[in-house]
């Protein structure tokens, strides 16, 4: 975790932060003590005590993960908006990663940023949503890195690729491009899903009686093509298969550098 409760109650960002002392401070969630820990693979952070009972220390964060809470919550507030890094609501047993309000149609909106870094099942993510929108948040948005997502990032548009259940099924549920993060380039990508197609074939039997299969849709398997995103956030309103449409939030698509591909 990158935000502990200093003694006298402020929010401290380990990574941000100057941090005199390394103890003193104590869970923004669950209000036990953690301790300050600085490394040369991780970035700086906060670290519960072995065995503690602490939804927010159930799952271990990777180098990786905590680095890419640190970079969003850096690139966001550099476009100037509002941002609670590791925001708590225990009442609906959520930590939100990095939690962002930006400018909506109507006013300003909650937008409840998640990073992925491991595999997480369809129900979980089912879960975190609702519990998201039932703390006031417009949407969840899904933001995968290079260790979930590894040939997302690297794969010619043209090559076919397994892609994960739960990035087919946001791709499928938000209508939208999915969000993959290079955190060592420090750049941003959407990724298009495009399903792919298997000819039937046929062939004679030993009784000489011609067969044949049908053509099929692989379920897994998916081409990638990929564009260049901003940290910039945006409302988008979606009509999801068998949902009701909705406002969600999503990355901008970065146009300028769209076109610099174009001409070059």
């Amino acid at each position: 975790m990158l935000v502990a409760l200093a003694p006298d109650g402020h929010r401290t960002e380990a990574h941000r932060d100057r941090v005199p002392e390394p103890s003193g401070y104590c869970c923004p969630y669950c209000r036990h003590p953690v301790h300050l820990k600085r490394g040369r693979v991780k970035v700086a952070h906060f670290a519960h005590a072995a065995g503690a009972d602490c939804p927010a220390a159930s799952e271990p964060e990777s180098p990786e993960h905590l680095a890419a809470k640190a970079l969003l919550a850096a690139e966001f507030r550099a476009l100037g908006y509002d941002v609670i890094l590791e925001r708590p609501h225990p009442q609906h047993r959520r930590r939100v990663d990095v939690a962002v309000r930006i400018p909506g149609r109507a006013g300003p909106v909650q937008v409840a940023v998640e990073v992925q870094a491991s595999a997480i099942n369809t129900k979980e993510i089912i879960r975190r949503e609702r519990a998201d929108r039932a703390a006031g948040y417009l949407s969840t948005l899904w933001c995968f890195t290079r260790s979930r997502a590894p040939e997302l990032l690297t794969l010619r548009p043209d090559i076919e690729v397994r892609v994960p259940e739960e990035i087919r099924f946001i791709h499928r549920t938000h209508t939208t491009d999915v969000a993959l993060l290079d955190v060592n380039a420090r750049t941003l990508w959407l990724a298009h899903l495009a399903g792919t197609w298997r000819d039937g074939n046929s062939w004679f039997d030993s009784s000489g009686n011609e067969q044949s299969s049908r053509g099929r849709r692989p379920r897994t398997i998916r081409t990638v093509e990929r564009t260049p995103a901003t940290f910039a956030l945006r409302p988008v309103w979606v009509t999801p298969p068998k949902q009701t449409p909705r406002w969600v939030a999503a990355f901008t698509p970065d146009t300028a550098t769209n076109r610099a591909h174009d001409i070059a």
